[in-house]
């Protein structure tokens, strides 16, 4: 019954993620095309592609995200909840499948978004070096510089910094689609959510992001102990710091080479994540025993 679920929700909304996709991804391609075009016609418009491709790239992540987190209030708490109440299955099931599949979309939506900072910073920041170069170049050697300097940069990371990088993103997509279940539960909750429910659910959504900040900032800067990646030329190395992040931030300034900090309170962020589902499973539960 868990495929069958995936399954529904990938055909209402798969179609239009994909279409957006595929279209927001092209126009970000092509805009950073010409952005790299040498002196020429397309020269005129350098500036408008750069800000199409960046406002595309901004925009689209709302574009993916918010058709596929509708749609699920909609079939959990809203006018189709009517229908998520007659499947023979629990709420595990359903929860499960519906999470599964707005962390497939929110995924999707940050990749994009950040690709496309990196390839518009990067295409502007390679056009303006081949420009001192020399007065013009052909858009292929603005593509393999573009390439080289991706490369140049990811190899420069070391192997620990590249999977905290991965480690930071698949937070950051849970974080977002739990966020986005903490909130239409808790939005359930709210007597007037009957009669407004666009007004419960904007409440329980300023009251997830407070509750959330606050949190972040607590283990952030609360909980002494870090993790230190330190960088003296092409060098890296992870040490264990103790005392508290700003302590750490205060003490390295102006050493020599960079260092960079990981709070051990980062740590606890999954745990909010955690309780954060489990109060939308309850919530979910609650409601299908109604019914």
């Amino acid at each position: 019954m868990f495929a069958k679920v995936l399954k529904y929700e990938a055909k209402e909304t798969g179609l239009l993620t994909l279409v957006l996709a595929i279209a927001g991804g092209l126009i970000i391609f092509l805009s950073g095309l010409a952005v790299l075009a040498p002196d020429g016609p397309l020269a005129a418009i350098r500036g408008l592609s750069l800000a199409t491709g960046v406002l595309i790239g901004l925009a689209l992540p709302c574009g993916l995200f918010f058709p596929a987190a509708v749609r699920y209030w909609r079939t959990m708490y809203g006018q189709r909840g009517y229908f998520t109440q007659t499947l023979p299955v629990g709420s595990g099931v359903i929860l499960a499948a519906k999470t599964l599949w707005l962390m497939l979309v929110t995924g999707v939506s940050m990749v994009l978004f950040l690709g496309a900072l990196l390839w518009m910073t990067t295409v502007q920041t390679q056009t303006e070096e081949l420009a001192m170069k020399k007065g013009t170049w052909t858009i292929r050697e603005g593509i393999d510089k573009v390439i080289g300097s991706f490369h140049a940069a990811w190899a420069g990371f070391p192997d620990f910094a590249k999977w905290a990088m991965i480690a930071i993103l698949i937070m950051g997509i849970i974080e977002t689609v739990v966020g986005m279940l903490f909130a239409s539960a808790l939005s359930n909750w709210w007597p007037f959510s009957a009669e407004s429910p666009g007004l419960g659910f904007t409440l329980a959504a300023v009251v997830t992001y407070a509750m959330t900040q606050v949190f972040g900032a607590i283990v952030l800067f609360v909980i002494p102990g870090s993790l230190s990646i330190v960088s003296v030329g092409e060098e890296s190395k992870l040490e264990f710091v103790k005392g508290f992040l700003w302590h750490n931030l205060v003490d390295s300034a102006g050493a020599s080479g960079s260092e960079n900090y990981i709070p051990l309170g980062t740590l606890l962020l999954p745990l909010m994540s955690i309780a954060m589902y489990v109060f939308a499973h309850y919530s979910l539960t609650r409601r299908l025993n109604l019914r």
